[in-house]
């Protein structure tokens, strides 16, 4: 008894609550003649310190519900607190009829909560304790405080999705159709929901079969009529109407980050107008990026006085499209859609390398953002060229200017990246071009090939 009110005695002292603040203790309560009598006491004692006299605690056990789960037992009652603290409500302690006569609950400021009631009001927040004694002698007691009220945030006016995603599935094809005629008869019934909140709850709250179907609307009207369309199985097909049955092998998922050269003003503008999962990412990257950039990262994307020539320094497009890219990346992951495969491509790497878990998001940034400072100290007057030729060719044609360039790359038999000065590389360009051999400039490569953010991709 006197190792369990020292326990108590130190978690109030480490939580700065006084004892006679609790208005609920989760007790370890096994039901022993021994044990319990122990543990009320030890709780009576320690939990009566600066109490008003008839001000009781009340006490209960999760094990009256579920047993006791052994090595378990501790965070069963843990996440039981958590909950009645969430919800202010104190659930009773199943089966109590009469208390044990070992225990002077008379003299002790505690009762065994009977009924399900509301979290008793006090002046201070709400407060209780949750105790759990192993085989071997080791006591804890974790002290819980309900979470800070938090004001309600101010309506943002977010831009609506102009286009809805329904995705349904079934085991059969047949099962499938009646699943069509279902949502029919619900929408029809129930014409006050939001589109919106139909999808999500049919994409992200249902497991998917193999018989699909896809329907992309822009309001219910337009749903139910193409529902209707597909039910009645007859006539012109509606727009926006995609089928598929899978084979037994799901199809896997990889995701594509692109590499610099991709970026733009406002890029994932409308994203971060209408999908809170979008912005509140992007917001996040913006505060952690301000410690690294001379400028702050929204005002750079979406700044009234945002320009490209400010984006196109490597300083800061790294930073920029790591976080637009990773911002798609949880986005699409909120929707349901995770990847099995993540792959990158220059600053891509970093981006998928991110995702995948081998740095966390800050490591990740902090990273990009030193990488972008260095690459943009390199020198001006600099270029680079792909060359579709193998390194013995280009090095012959490079031979006469092998002061101003230089093989840089070697990313395939023909596959050769040269680089030097802006005026030698294009010299050497314009020779290529004579020959017949393909070159590109690498910014150009990157503008006409490479999306902004993240490539989306499937396969069997």
């Amino acid at each position: 008894m006197q190792a369990q009110e020292a326990v108590l005695r130190q978690a109030y002292q480490q939580a700065g609550v006084s004892p006679g603040q609790v208005q609920y203790i989760e007790a370890h309560g096994t039901g022993t003649k021994l044990g319990d009598p122990m543990e009320m006491k030890a709780l009576g004692k320690v939990l009566g310190k600066e109490r008003p006299p008839g001000n009781y605690c009340a006490v209960g056990s999760v094990k009256t519900n579920i047993g006791h789960l052994e090595a378990a037992a501790g965070i069963a009652g843990l996440i039981k607190v958590a909950l009645s603290l969430k919800y202010k409500q104190i659930p009773p302690s199943l089966h109590f009829q009469e208390p044990n006569p070992y225990i002077p609950f008379h003299k002790l400021p505690l009762r065994v909560q009977e009924t399900l009631t509301s979290w008793p009001k006090s002046s201070s927040t709400a407060l209780a304790g949750v105790s759990s004694f192993g085989f071997g002698g080791t006591n804890s007691h974790v002290v819980l405080e309900e979470a800070p009220r938090q004001p309600k945030a101010k309506s943002e006016n977010l831009l609506a999705r102009p286009l809805h995603l329904l995705t349904l599935s079934a085991k059969t094809e047949k099962a499938l159709e009646d699943l069509v005629r279902s949502y029919q008869n619900h929408l029809a019934s129930h014409q006050e929901l939001k589109l919106s909140d139909i999808c999500f709850t049919a994409n992200t709250g249902r497991r998917h079969f193999h018989h699909r179907l896809g329907i992309i609307a822009s309001d219910p009207q337009e749903l139910a009529q193409k529902l209707a369309k597909i039910s009645a199985g007859a006539g012109e097909e509606p727009s926006g109407r995609f089928s598929e049955t899978l084979s037994s092998k799901s199809p896997k998922i990889a995701f594509l980050f692109t590499g610099q050269g991709s970026q733009y003003v406002g890029m994932g503008r409308q994203l971060y107008q209408s999908q809170p999962t979008f912005k509140q990412v992007v917001e996040q990257c913006a505060e952690i990026l301000k410690d690294y950039l001379d400028k702050p990262l929204l005002e750079i994307l979406y700044g009234a006085q945002a320009e490209e020539n400010v984006l196109a320094q490597t300083a800061y497009t790294q930073p920029a499209l790591f976080t637009i890219e990773y911002a798609l990346a949880q986005l699409w992951e909120s929707w349901g859609i995770k990847p099995d495969v993540v792959m990158g491509h220059s600053l891509g790497e970093y981006v998928a390398a991110t995702v995948a878990g081998v740095f966390s998001l800050e490591e990740g940034l902090k990273l990009i953002a030193h990488r972008g400072r260095l690459m943009q100290q390199l020198p001006h007057g600099g270029g680079m060229l792909s060359v579709m030729a193998s390194e013995e060719q280009i090095n012959q044609i490079i031979a006469p200017y092998q002061e101003k360039v230089t093989v840089a790359a070697i990313n395939g038999p023909e596959s050769i990246v040269i680089s030097g000065a802006a005026e030698a590389i294009k010299t050497v360009q314009e020779i290529l071009d004579s020959l017949g051999i393909k070159a590109k400039q690498l910014l150009n490569f990157y503008q006409s090939q490479h999306g902004a953010g993240i490539i989306f991709l499937t396969g069997r």
